[in-house]
């Protein structure tokens, strides 16, 4: 994340989902929602930070938090990198194992919700990811209203780190 800061220029709060990282709690879908709104209302009430001023930015996972939160709140911009359709279209992608069935109580249903987003909406998926097929990305992007863009990370892997075009591509979106 401090590559985004540094490229962008931008100011960056990032949390933790209950259950995630070094927060209590057990994850869950109403959860990370919860969080996110937490996050976003402490911007917003505590900081004075306008809602027109913040860029939403979720990956993988943080995406169907991210896109949940830009369909009810006001927000600048909405940024998906390496996120899916829903979670039951990742758990249909592979064999169900038990791991994968508990995980279908949880929805992220983001091509629900990315409809109901405004604002500009930059979308970014790499034609190697081996976890979220890049077909999801496009969906979602199909799927989103205009403004939006779809950038190809082209050669990257789930977990591979943003190349340097990604920040450009996203700066001059953001402008």
């Amino acid at each position: 994340m401090a590559a985004f800061v540094n490229m962008l220029g931008q100011s960056v709060l990032i949390f933790d989902y209950p259950g995630y990282g070094r927060s209590e709690g057990k994850p869950s879908e109403p959860g990370c929602y919860a969080a996110a709104d937490a996050a976003y209302d402490w911007l917003v009430q505590a900081k004075r930070k306008r809602p027109e001023l913040i860029t939403l930015f979720g990956e993988s996972l943080g995406g169907g938090v991210a896109t949940d939160l830009a369909a009810r709140k006001p927000h600048r911009a909405l940024v998906l990198t390496k996120t899916f359709t829903s979670v039951p279209d990742m758990a249909k992608k592979s064999p169900l194992t038990s791991a994968s069935a508990s995980l279908v109580r949880n929805q992220f249903d983001n091509l629900d919700k990315i409809g109901r987003c405004s604002g500009p909406i930059f979308i970014a998926h790499g034609d190697r990811d081996r976890l979220i097929p890049l077909s999801q990305g496009q969906k979602i992007f199909r799927a989103a209203p205009q403004p939006k863009q779809f950038f190809l990370l082209q050669g990257c892997d789930h977990n591979d780190p943003y190349p340097a075009d990604f920040y450009t591509a996203l700066a001059k979106f953001l402008k």
